[in-house]
């Protein structure tokens, strides 16, 4: 994101300090409509939809730069629109990000019918290692695509205005920054809507096992 901010959109650290502040408008309005997806529709589902939502739209920006649909580079129409993509696409990634969590849940309940176990603390323990493997894979990736379109790593001494220090990038090489990273965002978030969409624990399938699971427990004798 700072790399493309950047060098691709030729943002100023002001800009990008107020486009970081689109993730809050995306918390609030995950947190406001996921329980009532959840509760509407089955979770594997509005999950693959919203990952297929992130598909088309993530890259969206910069392929209308490419067509020279979008305001010119580092303009405050530009921030505007950056502000609002960004918005919405953390809309829907916190709001699958809510989800298969709350998928994983279910799963202890499948867990609990078949091993008498839930498993709660493993099954949290995976979902955080998945999640810190995947943040260091994400910033090894980033450096490969650095390394692979030849970026340049010579530091500029910082302007009299206090913005940050930059590195001198031509406009291909920027060009090129942008073009892997839609191709990225097209592959993992079509790659995501795979993984999920493998997902077995069906909305009816679970309510079934909440059933099964209540009849155990009242068949338990109490101990006293």
């Amino acid at each position: 994101s700072f790399y493309i901010n950047t060098y691709y959109w030729g943002l100023s650290s002001t800009q990008i300090g107020g486009l970081s502040l689109s993730l809050y408008l995306g918390l609030f309005i995950a947190f406001a409509i996921t329980p009532v997806i959840s509760r509407e529709s089955d979770k594997r589902d509005a999950a693959v939809r919203l990952s297929l939502f992130a598909l088309l739209f993530g890259p969206a920006p910069i392929l209308a730069a490419m067509l020279g649909w979008m305001p010119p580079k580092g303009s405050g129409d530009l921030t505007i629109a950056l502000f609002l993509h960004t918005g919405l696409l953390f809309v829907a990634l916190i709001s699958v990000s809510m989800l298969c969590a709350s998928m994983i849940a279910d799963i202890t309940d499948q867990n609990e019918l078949q091993t008498g176990q839930r498993h709660e603390g493993l099954l949290a323990a995976v979902m955080t290692f998945v999640i810190k493997a995947t943040s260091g894979l994400g910033t090894l990736l980033a450096g490969v695509v650095l390394d692979l379109i030849a970026f340049p790593g010579a530091v500029v001494a910082p302007s009299p205005g206090g913005e940050s220090p930059t590195v001198a990038v031509d406009a291909s090489t920027a060009d090129a920054l942008g073009a892997v990273v839609a191709l990225l965002m097209l592959g993992l978030f079509a790659l995501s809507v795979w993984c999920l969409s493998r997902y077995p624990l069906r909305r009816d399938q679970h309510a079934d096992i909440l059933v099964e699971l209540r009849r155990l427990s009242s068949e338990r004798p109490v101990k006293r």
